[in-house]
């Protein structure tokens, strides 16, 4: 029981790791920026999580894991509306390269469909 107990305490821990990732990294602000630059970051800023080094670590790897397929995923709807949007091969293609490189906030339409 006890053990069950500190498992429910760091799950709680961990969810407020979770929930910081998503709420400062799930946009715009964690289009460019690797987990391991965050880790470092927290790490010089000297945060306490209150859970071992390795489970926050983890944690933040796996969230951004989750934001980058979540960020892919929405790609695959963009395209739908890209293909709908224009016959224009080259316009096409220019805006498949913009999506892919992750430089879709540099173009207004793509920017809005990605927010959607």
């Amino acid at each position: 029981m006890q053990k069950y107990k500190q498992l429910e305490k760091q799950a709680v821990l961990l969810g407020r790791v979770r929930s910081e990732v998503w709420a400062k990294y799930g946009a715009v602000a964690g289009l460019n920026i690797s987990d391991r630059a965050i880790r470092d970051a927290w790490m010089k800023e000297g945060r306490n999580f209150g859970v071992s080094a390795n489970a926050w670590k983890e944690t933040l790897r796996d969230c951004m894991g989750d934001i980058k397929a979540y960020r892919e995923a929405a790609k695959e709807k963009v395209k739908q509306a890209i293909r709908k949007r224009t016959t224009c091969d080259n316009e096409r293609k220019r805006l498949y390269t913009l999506l892919k490189k992750d430089e879709w906030t540099t173009d207004n339409f793509l920017h809005r469909q990605m927010r959607k």
